[in-house]
């Protein structure tokens, strides 16, 4: 009996190593913690969709980043520690090489922009969780590379203003 026991709890020890071999490789694992910051390594691919906005609203919420929102399905591959039920969304680390990977350069050029958003499937890494609190703060990562890309739709300012039109 005290082998089967034993053997049992091999046996569950071995499984749960796997599940946490998996986890780590089809995604983010975390591997720091500084401060309020996460550092998850690995790499993953989402489906989603990326923008940009001049708007007044979303420059002082955001600020001139560049970000990605993946779609339910994907979300769930963007880790959350315990008690974050922020959205699952992120601002490129690299963002001059991500407007040149995901071919929005020449929109942004135009002046008369106010905002653009397109669909694409990406791989990132280097995923960084900010939960400082009381900050417009956001989740960074490197994009690495765009598998897939539909081009982006842009959006004018409302005439005399900073704003969007809907």
């Amino acid at each position: 009996m005290k082998r089967f026991r034993v053997l049992g709890w091999g046996l569950s020890l071995a499984a749960a190593c796997l599940i946490a071999q998996g986890a780590a490789a089809d995604g983010l694992a975390r591997v720091k913690k500084d401060g309020a910051l996460y550092h998850y390594a690995g790499q993953v691919q989402l489906s989603g969709s990326y923008d940009y906005s001049r708007d007044e609203n979303a420059m002082s919420a955001v600020g001139d980043q560049f970000c990605f929102s993946p779609d339910k399905g994907s979300a769930r591959k963007i880790p959350r520690e315990r008690g974050d039920d922020r959205d699952r969304w992120f601002c490129f680390e690299n963002d001059k090489q991500a407007r040149t990977m995901l071919e929005v350069d020449k929109l942004l050029k135009d002046k008369r922009v106010c905002s653009l958003r397109g669909k694409a499937t990406i791989e990132v890494d280097h995923y960084i969780a900010d939960l400082t609190d009381g900050t417009e703060a956001n989740d960074t990562a490197r994009l690495l590379r765009v598998v897939r890309l539909a081009p982006a739709k842009t959006t004018p300012f409302v005439k005399d203003t900073l704003h969007c039109r809907e």
